[in-house]
């Protein structure tokens, strides 16, 4: 298999392709000398600027954090009011200003290596495409290699190589693919003795291996339980359970159980509710979907969201529960947010009995004194009258008034 060396652009259907919306934020293409760069922001649906103020306008919280915090400390992506900022390679970032996509040659772009801190300074440094290229080619040297010198670059050489290494490995399947591979990289996870950037380095890789498999859940299920873990390490183990849960429908169980496991034993609701952000109740047992209802009761605001956000996916026997459920929880709910998200939920399990629910839910305390809540359900509502049955669609149309309304153009299609 011939290896590809070059930078690509990511995906327009992140969805659709092998590599994440994540993945493609780190290995985003940058046109040198054409003064221009790439512009990539992490996550799926709710990455863009926009939706997340759509999220905000429905009362629903943005994971974009989460997103964001499943990326190694070099590799994160924040946007610039003044300024377009790409992750261009693992730990490479770049920034254009407006002055240099006026001026194309004339403003090239200038590139920075990260050190493994995520400060871009240091030896690190990159000054030309040629140093550029030989970082980039110097990595994929080692994972052609195989696991044993993956792994030996990981752990022996300069720390800021690492994220080189990881750029490399997210371009090359076939040595990504290596269960050894993920092995060892599960090893350095739990291994207390590794620097904690190596760890986590680890932990986000193995949220994207190929060769993730149930040895590799309940490890990282391990790490989430682990009383004797700090709690930012243990969210970056819950972190890489979401990824799998959401790109490897192959171990959809495995990862609900987990995660379900974990919001059982974590020791505050900040954890908790990291743990169910991730459930998702399609296939779940009916145990399993109780379990989810009762923390629509939970004194924590996040975990009742949480709760309401998985439910929304529940199977066509259950949904009739499931909506009952929720509406009792809405008439108890104090938390917009939560509220907003009960709501949705509600749209979603409801199906053909959405438009007779959320009509009746619209008497509902916390909806009639929220005027946010009120125009959710009076979108819901037009847009199900209108004719339009299908939930998701009912989303999207909500999303784009939403948009209209904020000024902020038309929102995006994926």
């Amino acid at each position: 298999m011939a290896r590809r060396t070059h930078l690509r652009a990511p995906s327009e259907a992140p969805r659709r392709s092998r590599r994440t919306p994540a993945i493609a934020a780190v290995v985003a293409g940058l046109a040198f000398g054409g003064g221009a760069v790439c512009s990539a922001l992490v996550g799926g649906e709710e990455a863009a600027a926009g939706q997340q103020a759509s999220a905000g306008a429905r009362g629903e919280p943005s994971a974009h954090h989460s997103r964001q915090a499943l990326l190694p400390a070099d590799a994160r992506v924040e946007p610039e009011p003044r300024a377009h900022t790409a992750t261009v390679s693992a730990g490479v970032t770049a920034t254009a200003t407006p002055a240099d996509d006026a001026h194309g040659a004339e403003g090239a772009a200038e590139v920075h290596a990260p050190d493994h801190g995520g400060c871009q300074h240091g030896p690190g440094e990159l000054k030309s495409e040629a140093e550029y290229a030989r970082m980039q080619e110097d990595a994929a040297a080692v994972v052609s290699q195989g696991t044993p010198a993956i792994l030996a670059a990981l752990t022996e050489r300069d720390p800021a190589f690492r994220s080189w290494i990881a750029g490399a490995l997210l371009e090359d399947l076939d040595a990504f693919s290596e269960v050894e591979l993920a092995a060892g990289l599960s090893a350095l996870a739990a291994d207390a003795e590794q620097d904690r950037e190596l760890r986590e380095l680890a932990l986000e890789l193995l949220g994207r291996s190929p060769a993730s498999g149930p040895a590799t859940v309940t490890g990282l299920g391990d790490l989430a339980e682990d009383a004797g873990l700090d709690v930012e390490l243990r969210s970056m183990a819950l972190s890489a359970l979401r990824l799998l849960s959401r790109e490897r429908p192959d171990l959809a169980q495995q990862t609900r159980a987990a995660m379900l496991s974990c919001a059982e034993r974590a020791p505050d609701p900040w954890l908790r509710a990291d743990a169910l952000d991730g459930v998702r109740a399609e296939g779940a047992s009916p145990r399993q979907v109780a379990r989810l209802i009762d923390y629509l009761g939970a004194p924590d605001a996040d975990v009742r969201n949480g709760a309401a956000r998985a439910l929304a996916d529940s199977d066509a026997d259950q949904r009739a529960a499931v909506a009952d459920a929720l509406a009792q929880a809405l008439e108890r709910e104090t938390s917009a947010a939560a509220a907003g998200t009960i709501l949705e939920s509600v749209l979603r399990v409801g199906r053909g009995d959405a438009e007779a629910l959320l009509a009746e839910l619209s008497s509902t305390s916390i909806v009639r004194s929220t005027p946010e809540l009120a125009q959710q359900v009076t979108d819901y509502l037009e847009l199900l009258q209108g004719g339009e049955t299908d939930p998701t669609r009912v989303l999207r149309a909500r999303e784009a008034r939403v948009h209209e309304r904020l000024g902020m153009g038309p929102a995006s299609t994926h």
